[in-house]
């Protein structure tokens, strides 16, 4: 019995060393899931441009919505300049943000009634969320972006380029309320950093 065991051992020795190692990622990463904020507590914004300190606006935006509820708020960016910047706005963009802030030049390479919701007077959107706006973004007679301040507050946070920038919301956003695709009327949190970004640093 005992050689059968030491007989066993010289193959099997490795997956005594790796069962302790998979066990514990394993626990770790049930552990980071089961914590993680549910999607309605955390909102995704992409931007388009050089650079952004992403981590000080992130820690900015979540202190001002704590109260509402937010839980985390992270930015992907890219450069326009970059040979993938199409793919990660496709990719990162499209697939994982709640909202856009873009360069006038990529809105107009987009068919922006593919992914982005369009601004409408008659559902109450630019009245509740555009208020006081300075422009808009439009294609085929919709609005599709708000113009953004780049000599404002986000100038501190966000290295725009020399154009001007509109803020935009993905229509497949489940946190837009009953804006876009889903009827979700209580998860309206991208909508609330839509005003905020907009707004002011207040």
């Amino acid at each position: 019995m005992n050689r059968k065991f030491q007989a066993r051992l010289a193959y099997s020795w490795p997956l005594y060393l790796a069962l302790p190692l998979i066990l514990g990622f394993t626990v770790s990463y049930l552990f980071y899931v089961s914590h993680r904020p549910a999607y309605y507590e955390t909102v995704d914004v992409f931007v388009g441009a050089r650079d952004i300190r992403k981590d000080d606006l992130a820690k900015k935006i979540e202190a001002r919505l704590s109260d509402e509820g937010m839980k985390e708020a992270t930015f992907a960016y890219c450069d326009p300049s970059d040979p993938l910047y199409s793919q990660k706005l496709s990719v990162v963009g499209y697939n994982g943000s709640d909202l856009f802030l873009l360069p006038k030049s990529t809105l107009e390479s987009m068919t922006c009634s593919d992914i982005l919701l369009p601004f409408e007077e008659a559902d109450g959107f630019v009245a509740s969320y555009c208020a006081g706006a300075s422009g808009f973004f439009e294609q085929d007679g919709k609005s599709y972006g708000v113009g953004i301040d780049t000599d404002g507050w986000l100038s501190d946070y966000v290295s725009f380029l020399d154009e001007d920038y509109y803020l935009c919301v993905n229509s497949i956003s489940k946190n837009i309320g009953s804006m876009g695709l889903y009827d979700n009327p209580e998860y309206d949190l991208a909508l609330k950093e839509f005003v905020y970004l907009r707004g002011g640093a207040s």
